[in-house]
């Protein structure tokens, strides 16, 4: 009866580095996923990078920043597929 119950436990021991591969496997290919037409349209600003996008209610944001902590904030407008200004922030922590 033990031998038996031991068996069962090794068999099951050796199913845990294949779970581990599998969700490895699907985390990297749910990551290397093509992005968002939304994402891919933001517009490009001499000396900010992008250092958000998140989502508050029903709209999509990003926000921009430079060197001297200056913030520039854009919104969606998901009918038109465009972004639109809506914050200009100096001097935010970096």
């Amino acid at each position: 009866m033990i031998l038996i119950v031991f068996r069962l436990n090794v068999d099951r021991m050796k199913k845990i580095p294949s779970l581990n591969f599998l969700a490895f496997f699907v985390i990297f290919i749910a990551s290397c996923a093509a992005e968002s037409e939304y994402i891919s349209n933001l517009p490009k600003i001499d000396g900010f990078e992008v250092k958000k996008i998140y989502r508050l209610n029903r709209n999509l944001l990003a926000a921009y920043m430079d060197s001297s902590g200056n913030r520039l904030v854009f919104k969606l407008n998901e009918s038109s597929a465009t972004w639109k200004r809506i914050l200009f922030k100096t001097k935010v922590s970096l």
